[in-house]
């Protein structure tokens, strides 16, 4: 088995745990899940295209890249809350433009997500940086966007980041020590083996999704 199947499979083992254990984000890791597979094909093409996973490159669009993407967008919108036990309350009211108030939020995410891949290609074709430094350039823009309209999300985005960070770290850790046979001996290499870049993306990724649903459905956290 492939290291980002793998990864992807566990990935959405953990997502089905939270999805499981945490009664009041269904919701939310329903719909940013449903979000992320949507937009994962533009998405994994900018942000993924270049990074060196196990020895080799993430190339095309696979079931596992959807897989990821899904599992990756829904655990980002909720770890912070599931974890530590946060719930949503309404903060401000803002007139729709739809009958149904989740079309127009949803419209506002997707427009969103949309600006980040703007901004990631145009950091790729103007400032010739590589698919994850551009990816994480924009989503650092959207994030910091946000908190700058919503202090009290600061400390989401910036935990939802670190929390992400940690489980992919881990997750990678599992791989490598299922590769290794579980050697003791070989703890160095696996260490080593965790790129730097992947695991700034996965927090940039925590740090802009992290807040996105209550900024966008005007929520506030307690």
């Amino acid at each position: 088995m492939s290291y980002f199947l793998f990864l992807s499979i566990l990935l959405f083992l953990f997502w089905f745990l939270f999805l499981f254990l945490s009664h009041t984000t269904r919701k939310e890791q329903l719909i940013m899940s449903l979000a992320g597979l949507i937009l994962s094909p533009a998405i994994l093409l900018v942000s993924l295209g270049s990074v060196q996973v196990a020895g080799g490159s993430v190339v095309g669009i696979g079931i596992e890249d959807f897989l990821f993407s899904f599992s990756f967008f829904g655990i980002a919108a909720v770890i912070y809350q599931a974890i530590l036990g946060k719930h949503m309350k309404p903060w401000k009211g803002k007139k729709s433009i739809f009958i149904h108030p989740v079309a127009h939020w949803f419209l506002h995410l997707i427009i969103v997500l949309a600006v980040w891949i703007i901004l990631s290609l145009s950091f790729v074709i103007l400032l010739s940086l590589s698919s994850p430094h551009a990816f994480a350039m924009g989503g650092l823009l959207i994030g910091t966007y946000v908190i700058a309209h919503r202090h009290d999300l600061f400390f989401n985005a910036i935990i939802s980041g670190v929390m992400v960070m940690i489980l992919l770290f881990v997750l990678e850790q599992i791989f490598f020590f299922r590769l290794s046979g579980g050697e003791a001996a070989v703890t160095e290499t696996i260490l080593s083996s965790v790129s730097t870049e992947e695991l700034v993306w996965s927090w940039v990724v925590g740090f802009a999704i992290g807040p996105l649903y209550e900024y966008l459905r005007h929520q506030k956290l307690v």
